[in-house]
């Protein structure tokens, strides 16, 4: 005989975790409101793609190593911060631009939220599908110098290619080193055929060429980073300022 319980048990043994939970939730509403079959199966699907998703997000997330994954766009405070407004972050919300293989570089001072900002940009991406990795730039070139002297570099470069959007966080703070700068190059040479980078600095664009050991390759590979990105130069005051005040206020 054909039961509720006996259909929830099938779902769960197929582990259609949607379409049990609405299921479960809701057959008495459906039943009650005289709904034919095929409305019924339409929810119970809508219901499981639902999960689906949610947990191909969840998976994204945990696997992107944002720094801040509960960061949203729409939270963003952007009154503070010249050089950047609602309107534009709402622009790149739609994630064209890593359709498009554009990049996105934001630079300002220590504390005016670039951290925040990439982060929310990376979390806006992976609830969009994108795989995303985060990297502190200064632990990125750890990794660099570590895989190279272990023989690991080229598990490196295929984790770091298989993402479609590559968030670099503080460039400028470590020095790109002629020991596995070629290896660093031929990254972002290859994943630009790929996707997207979004890179944060406390530098403008202009002088990050100081902190390659060889200038001459460093002035190409920036060449093919910022030519093809959307540059946003961030003034105002510190958030962890603001905060502070804030803290004080209450």
């Amino acid at each position: 005989m054909t039961t509720k319980s006996v259909i929830a048990q099938k779902m769960q043994d197929l582990k259609l975790n949607g379409c049990l939970n609405c299921f479960v939730d809701h057959y008495d509403e459906m039943v009650n409101n005289k709904k034919i079959s095929l409305e019924i199966l339409n929810e119970l699907l809508i219901a499981e793609q639902n999960e689906v998703s949610n947990r191909k997000i969840l998976s994204l997330l945990n696997k992107s190593n944002i720094r801040y994954p509960t960061s949203s766009l729409t939270e963003i405070d952007c009154s503070n911060k010249k050089g950047l407004t609602s309107d534009i972050l709402q622009s790149f919300a739609d994630c064209e631009w890593i359709k498009s293989k554009h990049n996105l570089i934001f630079t300002g001072a220590t504390g005016i939220g670039k951290t925040w900002l990439a982060s929310a940009f990376g979390t806006n991406a992976c609830k969009l599908g994108f795989k995303v990795i985060f990297y502190n730039t200064t632990e990125l070139f750890e990794d660099f110098n570590t895989a190279v002297n272990l023989g690991t570099i080229s598990t490196l470069k295929k984790k770091l290619l298989s993402c479609k959007l590559l968030i670099l966080d503080d460039f400028g703070l470590s020095q790109v080193s002629n020991s596995w700068m070629a290896h660093f190059i031929s990254v972002i040479d290859k994943h630009s055929d790929n996707g997207s980078l979004l890179i944060t600095s406390q530098y403008e664009t202009n002088i990050w060429l100081n902190h390659f050991e060889d200038q001459t390759i460093g002035e190409a590979l920036l060449d093919r980073i910022v030519h093809r990105s959307h540059v946003f130069n961030l003034e105002g005051e510190s958030m962890r300022k603001i905060r502070g005040r804030k803290v004080l206020d209450i």
